[in-house]
């Protein structure tokens, strides 16, 4: 934007920090924590309950980021990276993220038909193993699709940060800051 306000450039600045923060928080403490410390079927309901608001959350951040970006900042890497981040969260959100929930579900139906866990040991049905195999690539490509985004968004921290260094925060941001 050319002539941004104070008001837009703060608000983009809380914008990164809470997209960043939230999918540091997501990938990095509430996934591994609630593996480790919920049994499974809780686990797992939280994961699909916690999942839609959460891409939503990194769709919409990035598309805002992308349309406050600073006149400073508004070069091709910092574009390639938002829109990284913001293209991934919405294929997560529309399409990948159903489709984990779906073969999760389907999975949680098959072992009540087989009378026996997904990951139980023996022998396993054919539907259960070709289950298995879906909810393994699903879950597989919203994991890394994820995590290129939390990368993404990380490089778009350091161009910021950049940015901000060498134009000098007061200069940026006006006198209050």
């Amino acid at each position: 934007m050319a002539d941004q306000s104070n008001t837009i450039k703060a608000l983009h600045i809380l914008a990164y920090g809470t997209v960043f923060g939230s999918n540091m928080h997501q990938t990095l403490l509430n996934g591994p924590m609630g593996l480790r410390v919920l049994p499974r079927a809780q686990f797992s309901h939280f994961q699909q309950n916690i999942f839609p608001p959460y891409f939503a959350i990194q769709s919409l951040l990035p598309a805002f980021l992308l349309w406050t970006l600073p006149k400073f900042k508004a070069d091709r890497k910092s574009v390639v990276a938002l829109g990284t981040s913001f293209g991934l969260a919405v294929l997560n959100l529309v399409f990948v993220g159903p489709r984990t929930i779906r073969v999760l579900r389907k999975r949680t139906h098959q072992e009540t038909k087989d009378k026996t866990r997904w990951d139980a040991p023996g022998p396993k049905s054919e539907d259960m193993k070709r289950l298995n195999w879906s909810f393994a690539v699903w879950h597989w490509f919203s994991f890394w699709m994820n995590n290129v985004g939390l990368v993404t968004l990380g490089w778009y921290g350091t161009l910021l940060a950049k940015g901000l260094l060498g134009q000098g925060i007061v200069k940026v941001f006006g006198t209050i800051y």
